[in-house]
């Protein structure tokens, strides 16, 4: 997945009716990976409201979100960072990217909290900062009087800072997918 495929993937979203955009489908997505979901019925679940609404999907569409979801597995998973926040391309307004960045950050936020991961006391010092700087560019506002080249900087340097954040935060969870993974393996 990356930002050529998100057009496609909004207006996959508002034929499904699906009121996530797909940034914020992709936080979530990347929240449950991380916090050990390995097959994709949480995540349908979370952006139809039930797995069986999803079954609605023709064979094109479920190959779409079949491929954000394995991609995002694949990405999370890989050594050389090729995970990158699924947000639209720039040429694509600020305004645009930044509320897409927003929504990034709540389905992520979302995400953690459907895998009790958000609030758990085990977080260390750096998650939990981490987290509440999600939650507060999750509340950002865009303001259009700004210079637009500094705008572009601060955008670039704050979408680094979220990659960054949650490929560290998804290597901290490394015991919680494995405790997950162990007790798929004894059922």
């Amino acid at each position: 997945m990356n930002a050529s495929d998100y057009p496609q993937l909004q207006a996959l979203f508002d034929r499904q009716l699906i009121t996530l955009s797909p940034a914020e489908a992709h936080g979530l997505l990347t929240a449950l990976v991380s916090g050990g979901e390995t097959e994709p019925e949480a995540w349908l679940g979370a952006l139809f409201g039930s797995v069986d609404a999803a079954t609605g999907l023709d064979r094109e569409e479920s190959q779409l979100l079949a491929g954000m979801f394995g991609d995002t597995q694949r990405d999370l998973a890989g050594d050389a960072f090729e995970f990158e926040l699924l947000l639209p391309e720039d040429d694509q307004s600020i305004a645009a990217r930044v509320e897409a960045l927003s929504t990034w950050c709540q389905g992520y936020l979302f995400g953690l909290g459907l895998r009790g991961i958000a609030d758990s006391p085990a977080l260390s010092t750096d998650a939990t900062e981490l987290i509440n700087d999600l939650t507060a560019i999750g509340r950002v506002d865009v303001d259009t009087d700004d210079d637009e080249d500094a705008d572009e900087a601060a955008y670039a340097e704050i979408v680094e800072y979220v990659k960054v954040g949650v490929l560290s935060l998804h290597e901290d969870l490394r015991p919680l997918r494995d405790a997950v993974d162990a007790s798929e393996t004894v059922h």
